[in-house]
C-alpha cells in the first residue's frame, strides 16, 4: 500500500516517524513490527517504475510469500485465474507417499522460489499431487480430468 500524508494536518506522525521534511518516503518491511523505528526512509529514485521496483524487492526479502494452492477442484481453478487475465503455471508433483513432508516442502520451496521470479507480473501457480486423485473433506475420492485443446487446457 502506498499512502499520502499531510504533514500539515498530521503533525504528530511527522514527529513520530522522524520526518524532516516533504516527500519523504517510509518503507514498513514485513514482518512483526515492534515501534516506529522499524521504518526505513527511501531515497532512491523518485519514478513510479523505480519505487514499484524498490517495493517489489522489499516484499521479496521481507514480506510473506503468496500462497500457492493446490488444485483439489475446479473452485480452486476458478477462484485463482479465471476472473482476471492471468498466466496459470500448474506444477505436478509426485505423491507424498513417494517423496515424503520433507520432499513436499522442498518443492514447495522451489515453487515459492520461482513464483518470486515473476512478483508483481499476471502469473498464478497452482499444483497438484500425480494421479490427479483427492481425497474430498467427506472421504471421497475425486478426480480432475485434464485434457490439452486448440483452446487451451480444459479442466473437468
Amino acid at each position: 500500500i502506498l499512502a499520502f500524508v499531510d504533514s500539515t494536518v498530521e503533525m504528530s506522525l511527522m514527529s513520530e516517524y522522524g520526518m524532516q521534511g516533504f516527500l519523504t518516503i517510509k518503507i514498513f518491511p514485513g514482518g512483526a513490527k515492534s515501534s516506529s523505528c522499524d521504518t526505513l526512509e527511501y531515497q532512491r529514485g523518485r519514478t513510479k517504475e523505480q519505487i514499484v521496483s524498490y517495493v517489489l524487492a522489499e516484499v521479496d526479502t521481507s514480506g510473506a510469500p503468496k500462497e500457492i494452492l493446490e488444485l483439489v477442484s475446479l473452485a480452486v481453478l476458478e477462484e485463482t485465474g479465471s476472473s482476471r487475465k492471468v498466466l496459470c503455471v500448474f506444477v505436478a508433483l509426485p505423491h507424498i507417499h513417494d517423496m515424503g513432508a520433507k520432499g513436499l516442502n522442498k518443492y514447495s520451496d522451489i515453487i515459492t522460489t520461482t513464483s518470486k521470479v515473476v512478483w508483481g507480473m499476471p502469473f498464478e501457480f497452482l499444483w497438484f499431487k500425480g494421479g490427479g486423485e483427492h481425497t474430498g473433506q467427506a472421504g471421497e475420492r475425486t478426480q480432475i480430468d485434464v485434457r490439452l485443446s486448440s483452446r487451451g487446457v480444459i479442466f473437468q
